[in-house]
């Protein structure tokens, strides 16, 4: 019984086992889909940790989704050439409620265009998203070679996420992909 949470054993009166000739059954994926959620524009300090840099609404449908690899896409707009991608370390995914569901990860440089600066941060870590709509958040700590009015951007990265369902097996390709 899926409403209630349990499952249900038959019983059955009859002296032989009933059976059921059914039409063949196909069991389907899960859905994933990711969106940004609006944070607001915020004056840092450098040389901050545990930093807010952006959040996002995973909707997981049918089924939990099980991610074994994310990509934290970093896009960095700076008065120097040489602030960026190894100004922010230590790059951490939490739940609503603080706790790390992917730590420790450092960007590392991408080319994105000749105007802006970019760097992706990939975790193998398991994130386990269950059915439902659940805010995570994307935490960094910044070096002290920031200057006013640079700024980061972060995004996540669908070509860089491994994701199946924890019930079926199958792989699920988040959307938008």
């Amino acid at each position: 019984d899926v409403l209630r949470g349990f499952n249900v054993t038959p019983t059955y009166t009859a002296t032989s086992a009933p059976f059921l000739t059914a039409n063949a059954t196909t069991v389907g994926n899960g859905k994933l889909r990711i969106e940004s959620v609006a944070v607001t524009t915020t004056n840092i300090a450098e040389g901050q940790n545990n930093v807010l840099l952006g959040k996002f609404k995973f909707v997981a449908e049918g089924e939990p989704v099980n991610i074994t690899r994310m990509g934290l896409n970093f896009v960095f707009t700076t008065s120097t050439a040489t602030t960026y991608v190894t100004d922010v370390t230590n790059v951490s995914l939490k739940d609503a409620a603080g706790t790390s569901v992917i730590s420790g990860v450092d960007p590392a440089s991408d080319a994105c265009s000749a105007a802006a600066k970019c760097g992706t941060a990939t975790s193998t870590d398991t994130v386990s998203v269950p059915v439902g709509e659940t805010i995570y958040s994307v935490y960094g700590n910044l070096s002290t070679d920031w200057t006013a009015n640079d700024t980061i951007q972060v995004g996540i990265f669908p070509a860089i996420i491994t994701a199946k369902g924890d019930v079926s097996g199958n792989t699920i390709t988040p959307t938008p992909s």
